[in-house]
């Protein structure tokens, strides 16, 4: 018995150690199979996604151009020559038989409709006032592009302006960026996701020198959306080192 016990024990063995080699042998093309799974897996993923990185539109742009011209200093080239006119323009204004000598340059202000383009740009107006007419404001509008209609000159009450800061004399030496300037730095504080938010909308540039507060001639930019939503975006930028913030 214990020579059959032995001999079921060692033929036990020996099958357990063959089907175990056998296993062993096996595993080889069970990982090519496994592998040849994964190559598959992998190249119906890929395709997968190559089909699907084929097939989606890559996004988009959303905020249109803005259509602001390339070269800032031609166009302050160009303003101060249209102040130059303006200049002309006013100092020739008779009153009641007498011509307005004291009239000093204290706004500069430009409006734009739905698009930042000259294209948009119909008028600049130049705002003098008077020492000796404290009530009034002399406005001049200069037509663009320059001298393809007649300039007009405009005596208006000062109450007729929604102002919410009292202006001095622009001190000219300040004056180192144009209305260009000031809207490339609107645009990327907040302006041009302004555009892309609304349809239709005003941009108002205007140039002066506060009485009060942070006496710094600087432009005042705002974006006022007419779609109905009554959205608004106001920046600050200052006329001389075209640093800009957003103040509302």
């Amino acid at each position: 018995m214990k020579k059959h016990n032995i001999a079921w024990i060692g033929l036990s063995l020996v099958l357990m150690i063959v089907l175990v080699g056998a296993g062993c042998q096996r595993r080889p093309a069970d990982d090519t199979d496994n592998t040849a799974n994964t190559v598959v897996n992998n190249t119906t993923d890929n395709s997968t996604v190559n089909n699907i990185s084929n097939t989606v539109t890559p996004p988009t742009n959303t905020i249109p151009p803005s259509g602001l011209p390339t070269d800032p200093l031609a166009i302050l080239a160009d303003l101060k020559q249209e102040f130059k006119d303006a200049n002309e323009a006013i100092s020739s204004l008779v009153i009641y038989g007498e011509q307005k000598t004291d009239l000093v340059l204290t706004i500069v202000s430009s409006k734009f409709i739905n698009t930042l383009s000259d294209s948009g740009l119909d008028t600049n107006w130049f705002i003098y006032t008077s020492p000796s007419d404290v009530s009034n404001f002399y406005l001049v509008n200069m037509p663009r592009p320059r001298a393809t209609k007649p300039y007009k000159r405009i005596i208006m009450p000062k109450t007729d302006f929604a102002f919410d800061f009292d202006v001095l004399a622009i001190p000219l030496e300040q004056w180192k960026k144009s209305y260009v300037d000031a809207l490339v730095k609107a645009e990327e504080l907040g302006g041009a996701k302004f555009r892309s938010e609304h349809k239709t909308f005003e941009v108002s540039t205007i140039l002066a020198y506060p009485a009060a507060g942070n006496q710094q001639l600087s432009w005042s930019v705002t974006y006022k959306a007419t779609d109905g939503t009554a959205a608004l975006l106001k920046v600050q930028v200052n006329a001389t080192s075209g640093e800009g913030v957003v103040v509302q």
